[in-house]
């Protein structure tokens, strides 16, 4: 009996671990940057930018998060209307918005 629940135990957790290297991304060749990566860093870059400019404001805490979350959501916001006004629509719009927010 005991080594029935011991097998049972060990395939379960054998399944368990192919599940999950199963769902890792494969990896890139060397250079070729992830456009996913790539916008978040964009996103990073402007909420970087945000929040030395409320700290500079004198914002703290919950205030700054507040600040920051705002600034980079107005940010977003300015980018996707300017690509609407320019009709540009698709992939072609998510690259806009990315370019939009690096300046």
């Amino acid at each position: 009996m005991r080594v029935l629940v011991i097998a049972g135990v060990a395939s379960i957790l054998a399944g368990a671990s192919s599940l999950v290297s199963a769902q890792q991304a494969p990896a890139l060749a060397p250079g070729v940057e992830d456009s996913k990566q790539g916008r978040s860093a964009d996103v990073r870059a402007k909420r970087r930018a945000c929040r030395q400019e409320g700290q500079s404001k004198g914002s703290r805490g919950p205030d700054l998060q507040d600040y920051v979350a705002i600034c980079v959501a107005e940010a977003r916001l300015a980018c996707l209307k300017q690509a609407v006004e320019q009709k540009v629509r698709g992939p072609a719009r998510r690259d806009f918005i990315a370019n939009c927010l690096r300046s």
